[in-house]
């Protein structure tokens, strides 16, 4: 797995990628970080997976290796960071999400998704599969 950190309006985030082709992006529970997905993706890279798609794991703010919020943030937060995370893995990373994307969430993450669908008309990218 490749480690890298980026950073979204000024504040240091940090991720694992691993394989190449469609993204597939794993966001974690609260308290969780990306660590939470280790086992599951080695598992997939082990069953080929890796092969046709790149699988992502981020932390997200507060959690892990990533800086946290300069206040409490709510889940509209949380959504609007990871809609600047998609940005910047589309631009600057090299992940092509003109052509949808998939999801994978635990707990947190699920809630964060759920305000995404309410959304879903103003989202950029297609969300493919969850």
């Amino acid at each position: 797995m490749e480690k890298f950190k980026f950073k979204i309006a000024g504040r240091e985030a940090a991720g694992w990628s691993m394989g190449q082709g469609k993204p597939m992006i794993f966001l974690h529970g609260w308290g969780g970080c990306k660590e939470s997905w280790e086992l599951l993706m080695t598992k997939l890279g082990v069953l080929g997976l890796t092969e046709k798609h790149c699988l992502i794991a981020l932390d997200l703010p507060g959690f892990g290796e990533s800086k946290e919020p300069p206040v409490a943030w709510n889940v509209g937060d949380y959504v609007k960071w990871f809609e600047e995370v998609l940005d910047y893995l589309n631009d600057k990373y090299g992940a092509n999400l003109s052509d949808g994307y998939d999801l994978v969430v635990h707990s947190f993450g699920g809630r964060m998704l759920f305000k995404m669908l309410g959304q879903q008309e103003t989202q950029k990218y297609r969300l493919d599969r969850l």
